[in-house]
């Protein structure tokens, strides 16, 4: 259960792969001193003999948060000693946050003053398509997942295997999703795709509820609506770029949803849906929306999809004792 406060349920922004990878990364620096000097020759530290004094995870001040801080103690070409910090923040396909990468400069420079250490490097740790996407992150260097992957050197075939399938289920995710960069049209989409909702719930006497809009990512084209009239555990979701429109039940296995079938109209599809097919949806098509840089040019697409959502929802109201009788016997 996820905890709360005042009543809210607390999420993080960022990814379970994210976090992998900010726990793979600490426990290399600190039991293979191979992958630390690997990892510094890839960051342009040639010329440097390192070992790890400390690791911290998630550090939080006043710049904001580091994933990781490794702190090392180093030794140059010529003997002398020094301090090194590798200031590292992970991405898997979220985008940068504003003047992050300075941000993690500020904070090095601010160690330097500080006497925690007298040199500092900022790291991007990220697949290599997300690093070859943004060439100017304004990190003082880049490692790719892919690197790590060729780094790791335990001869426990088990635990290298695990670590080997952490990894690239970061690079898949990056891969299927692509890098979540605020988009403008897609922004703008939005927040007319939620004003033209309240003036349909005005005039249609509906009472279909979108958050509010936010920044958002190129192609986040899943409208998730939620209904007064309809239990917490179904939503209706308008799929634009798709061409869809669902009634999700959401935990409701398919084998225990078929018999809904009986009770729907012929152009009403019902299937598993979810990653693991957890879920049941009642599916219509509808027109797509190919591109979301002009919302009144798909209006009349929007107002199709949402004519079909009123009928789902209907069709649901008409049907409820049986949807829901077959829904308690999960």
């Amino acid at each position: 259960m996820s905890p709360t406060t005042s009543g809210q349920t607390m999420k993080s922004s960022r990814s379970i792969q994210e976090f992998r990878l900010d726990f793979f990364l600490e426990e290399e620096f600190n039991v293979d001193p191979a992958f630390t000097t690997l990892f510094c020759q890839a960051c342009g530290l040639a010329d440097v003999r390192v070992s790890v004094e400390r690791t911290v995870h998630s550090l939080s001040d006043k710049f904001g948060e580091a994933d990781l801080v490794v702190v090392l103690d180093a030794a140059g070409p010529q003997g002398e000693r020094q301090k090194l910090a590798l200031l590292i923040e992970n991405k898997i396909n979220a985008g940068l946050q504003p003047d992050q990468a300075g941000r993690y400069r500020k904070r090095g420079e601010w160690g330097v003053e500080n006497k925690l250490w007298s040199h500092y490097t900022t790291v991007l740790v990220a697949p290599k398509a997300y690093i070859d996407a943004r060439p100017d992150a304004g990190f003082m260097a880049a490692v790719s997942i892919e690197s790590l992957k060729s780094w790791i050197t335990t001869a426990d075939a088990n635990r290298r295997n695990f670590k080997l399938a952490r990894l690239d289920e970061a690079i898949a995710k990056k891969n299927a999703t692509g890098v979540k960069v605020v988009d403008t049209d897609m922004t703008s989409f939005r927040k007319q795709y939620y004003r033209f909702l309240q003036d349909w719930n005005k005039r249609c006497g509906t009472a279909f509820i979108l958050p509010v809009p936010k920044d958002t990512w190129w192609d986040d084209s899943w409208f998730q609506m939620k209904v007064a009239e309809l239990p917490s555990w179904a939503q209706i979701r308008h799929l634009a770029r798709t061409g869809l429109v669902s009634l999700d039940m959401r935990d409701a296995p398919f084998s225990k949803m078929e018999a809904v079938a009986e009770l729907l109209d012929d152009d009403l599809k019902i299937i598993p849906s979810g990653k693991y097919k957890q879920h049941t949806s009642v599916q219509v098509r509808v027109p797509a929306i190919s591109s979301f840089d002009d919302f009144e040019r798909d209006r009349q697409k929007v107002e199709v999809a949402l004519a079909v959502a009123m009928r789902l929802l209907t069709v649901f109201q008409m049907h409820r004792a049986k949807i829901e009788n077959a829904y308690r016997s999960i």
